[in-house]
């Protein structure tokens, strides 16, 4: 209900030298869960149904009469003689009903209309991502000083459990951006974050399979579009953030013994491929309309590469 008051004390908490291991690892699980249900809100809207202007209750029945319809021996419906003016245009009706059995004293009074009473049928439910104006308070404060060793922390030594799980945090915060502008913002950092030396070759399997999982999170999340302007007006740090990602995938495919780290880095390296060939694309749309528009490109417009895996071809 209030994030960035929320994320203010957990991001203070989750340095501090005062919470244990355990106590680090519930906070980052309530950080993953709260970006995965803020990603996932839920939001009722009424249903739009055409309704006559006059609601007909029967063939022979006025409009204005009251429905017949009502509990057995319940009586006949009466017009109230009212103290109205006897140009007063509306009519009041009545009845009686039998007792309910087993009735003792007089119950609530209830209001009915021609209107369903299950206001749940008339809704219908759409979901709307609400996380990536949250993402820069989840992410950027957790990736801060994540190698600093402080007194009773040491995430890239003995602490390896809280740096696995902070990583798979930012990769469901990054996947929860997904083609999202905000994504493109802030992969560079969880990029420059994952090349560090001490995380992606690091000696515990299980904090190589966190940056190959982030790794793949950044491709999913990143817009082919975003990553073929970026090409297009010269910008490096995209792409040689995307060339790190397949050459690090590709050496962990051929090199590293554990299964898992093999399996997601065939993975990245198939989402890696699918992220070129839709860059590709978007910069021959791109070629092609200037071409149709007369317009001259400079020869040096597209300084980044991007290579596909197993394949001379690059773009």
């Amino acid at each position: 209900m209030s994030p960035f008051e929320s994320l203010d004390t957990l991001n203070k908490l989750l340095y501090s030298p005062h919470v244990d291991i355990s106590q680090r690892i519930m906070m980052l699980d309530v950080m993953t869960d709260a970006a995965l249900e803020l990603a996932d809100t839920k939001i009722m809207k009424p249903k739009h149904q055409p309704r006559n202007l006059i609601s007909t209750i029967s063939e022979t029945q006025p409009w204005f009469m009251p429905s017949s319809i009502g509990p057995p021996g319940a009586g006949p419906w009466k017009e109230i003689s009212g103290t109205e003016a006897p140009w007063n245009w509306s009519y009041s009706y009545e009845r009686e009903v039998p007792p309910r059995p087993g009735q003792i004293k007089r119950g609530k009074t209830r209001r009915w209309s021609f209107q369903s009473a299950n206001i749940q049928g008339h809704q219908m439910e759409w979901s709307q991502n609400k996380f990536p104006q949250y993402a820069a308070a989840f992410m950027l404060p957790a990736i801060q000083g994540f190698d600093k060793k402080r007194h009773g922390i040491d995430l890239l030594g003995r602490d390896f459990i809280v740096l696995g799980k902070l990583i798979y945090m930012l990769g469901v915060c990054m996947k929860c951006t997904a083609m999202h502008p905000e994504a493109s913002a802030i992969a560079p950092a969880l990029i420059d974050m994952s090349s560090s030396r001490e995380i992606c070759h690091h000696a515990e399997a299980y904090v190589r399979r966190s940056v190959l999982f982030a790794a793949s999170c950044i491709l999913v999340a990143l817009h082919p579009s975003y990553v073929a302007s970026s090409l297009i007006e010269g910008s490096p740090e995209i792409s040689k953030g995307l060339e790190w990602v397949r050459t690090w995938a590709l050496c962990v495919a051929e090199s590293d013994t554990d299964r898992e780290c093999y399996t997601l880095a065939v993975t990245c390296l198939q989402l890696h491929a699918e992220m070129a060939l839709q860059a590709s694309r978007a910069i021959e749309s791109v070629e092609s309309t200037s071409k149709a528009k007369s317009i001259d490109m400079p020869s040096n417009l597209l300084k980044g590469i991007i290579k596909i895996p197993h394949s001379n071809v690059e773009y």
